[in-house]
């Protein structure tokens, strides 16, 4: 009876330990998605590759895949000193998802507005979704790799469908 007693215990430390690890881990996570925003709405694409890691494989909205933290940095210093230099970012609605205790996927829809054409007409607001994997590294979350998709016209074929976060859609 002791040795039952005892793994009782020990599987309730054990679990307690680690809930408690992967509650701060998810407000780390969950945090991503802001570090992203905040840094695109001061149009810094040094501070927007803060986030990922050296070896990031990010693909756009625009199926351009970026690889490394360099690409990233630069493609989006390029693009927030241009068509969205004035433009806003806005984290919708977050989910995460852990793999492991040091690999987690963290989806979230945002909403950008003040983005202009190549002329500088200003452009509608759009929505999409963000993925991310994110590895914790020597103690701090990483994007190691991302992919954004634009929203697109709702479709009939998921009419009935619940996702686990909502994307708003365009019109």
């Amino acid at each position: 009876m002791l040795l039952k007693e005892f793994f009782i215990l020990a599987v309730t430390c054990i679990s307690t330990s680690a809930w408690g690890q992967a509650s701060g881990d998810e407000k780390a996570l969950r945090d991503l998605p802001q570090a992203f925003s905040k840094a695109w709405a001061a149009h810094d694409g040094k501070e927007l590759a803060r986030i990922v890691s050296e070896d990031v494989a990010f693909v756009n909205v625009g199926a351009i895949w970026l690889q490394g933290r360099v690409d990233f940095e630069k493609y989006h210093s390029r693009i927030l000193q241009g068509r969205f230099k004035n433009s806003t970012n806005v984290p919708l609605d977050t989910n995460v998802h852990f793999l492991r205790s040091d690999l987690a996927l963290v989806r979230w829809s945002w909403r950008i507005d003040g983005e202009t054409d190549s002329a500088g007409n200003s452009l509608p607001p759009r929505h999409g979704l963000m993925t991310f994997i994110a590895e914790k590294r020597a103690g701090q979350w990483l994007v190691v790799a991302g992919q954004n998709t634009n929203a697109g016209p709702a479709r009939p074929e998921a009419a009935d469908l619940k996702a686990p976060i909502a994307v708003p859609r365009n019109p």
